[in-house]
């Protein structure tokens, strides 16, 4: 029998310097406690996309792929503060709801490192409504929007925030959340959040923004902060985490906190789990690129000839998560995009560009990074979203741009 509470917001190791769940450890819990599904919002990244969604499947536990991601309270692309870069963006929970969801996802991450990058990586409801598509969304914790207009007092902002978010992810794809780790600002808005639900027809689910698995885990999880904020644990002017509350708590004890007085914001919690699809093609496939390579079904032959005598040419397999894109792009524009991360490789339409600025479409050049690419594939059959992968194909790019090299 599955537990009747599922974790929609939690951070994993993958919120570097901030979460603490080792994904081993995590799913271990995640099936002592029988949690049907388990969400991963990382801040701003889906790094670990991958890692969990075969570690979750590996326990029998549906991953939910999700992002909490920063919100610019204007424009992504201005950046200007006057307070420190404490008002440049609020938090808001992404889950993926589908295969295109999924994607959308992928994009609104990317675009927010690339373009609206300002003390965090930053989307905004223009691009936020360009990809809503097979999103669901939660508001997050007292950063989000409507928690933090509440926690000012100001509950007509608040609703009106609440109801544009639902306007642009669609009605019952928006969801209020609430949480109870003992803070008194969370103490505060409570009565509004519940009075906020029913002025606006946005209803609420609980969360419990886990961060560490254990309630002992808050002293190492502090630890943590300060190596991330460059502080020490006797320095009192610095970010911590003013509860040890914001472990993986258990379904009884989220029964115990919401039970008596809220018990459909823990049941909507398995009904939105219930509405995601799996299993996600494109994960499954990046999965099975790095395991078992790539199988020679059909062949594309790339050729480009720029009337200089020199012709490239490479051969790769078409089911090959990197041939298609390639291909087309070379095709299409004489240029080469390449994904920010494992992820993204495995997407039929491209992704974003991740050097700077397109490739010399130079026929060598480009035969010189596909060839990288495709042996690096024979060889070790991993490509990773990190900093690694990044590496080989900034190193790929200036070799083929400085034109060392030889075409056999």
């Amino acid at each position: 029998m599955h537990a009747d509470f599922v974790h929609l917001h939690l951070h994993t190791e993958y919120s570097l310097l901030d979460g603490a769940c080792r994904l081993d450890r995590l799913m271990d819990k995640a099936h002592e406690l029988k949690f049907p599904a388990l969400a991963i919002t990382d801040h701003g990244v889906l790094y670990g996309a991958i890692d969990f969604y075969k570690a979750a499947q590996e326990k029998g536990i549906k991953p939910i792929i999700g992002c909490e991601v920063y919100v610019a309270p204007g424009s992504r692309l201005e950046k200007k503060t006057s307070s420190g870069g404490r008002d440049v963006y609020n938090h808001l929970v992404l889950l993926a709801k589908d295969e295109i969801g999924y994607g959308n996802l992928m994009k609104l991450a990317t675009a927010a490192h690339l373009e609206g990058y300002y003390y965090k990586p930053r989307i905004d409801k223009q691009l936020l409504a360009e990809h809503s598509k097979g999103l669901i969304a939660l508001s997050a914790c007292m950063s989000g929007v409507p928690s933090a207009m509440l926690a000012q007092e100001k509950c007509d902002e608040a609703a009106a925030a609440a109801l544009e978010f639902e306007e642009i992810l669609g009605k019952g794809n928006y969801f209020l959340e609430i949480q109870e780790h003992g803070l008194d600002a969370q103490k505060r808005i409570r009565k509004s959040l519940v009075e906020l639900s029913k002025r606006t027809g946005v209803p609420l689910v609980a969360t419990n923004d886990a961060h560490y698995l254990m309630p002992e885990d808050a002293r190492a999880h502090d630890v943590l902060l300060c190596i991330g904020s460059g502080k020490t644990v006797n320095d009192t002017n610095r970010l911590r985490y003013a509860s040890p509350n914001f472990y993986v708590r258990s379904p009884e004890e989220m029964w115990r906190i919401f039970g008596d007085e809220l018990p459909e914001v823990l049941t909507r919690t398995v009904e939105i789990a219930e509405r995601i699809a799996g299993p996600l093609q494109r994960i499954q496939l990046a999965e099975s690129a790095n395991t078992q390579g790539a199988e020679v079904e059909d062949e594309v032959r790339v050729e480009t000839d720029h009337g200089d005598g020199l012709l490239a040419s490479l051969r790769l397999s078409w089911n090959d998560s990197t041939a298609r894109p390639i291909a087309r792009c070379i095709g299409d524009r004489g240029e080469i995009s390449i994904g920010w991360a494992q992820t993204s490789l495995v997407r039929d339409d491209g992704a974003r560009e991740v050097l700077a600025g397109p490739l010399d479409p130079h026929a060598a050049r480009v035969a010189v990074l596909l060839e990288f690419l495709r042996e690096r594939r024979s060889r070790e059959r991993n490509i990773d979203g990190g900093a690694q992968s990044l590496a080989w194909l900034h190193a790929a790019y200036r070799s083929a741009a400085s034109g060392r090299f030889e075409l056999a």
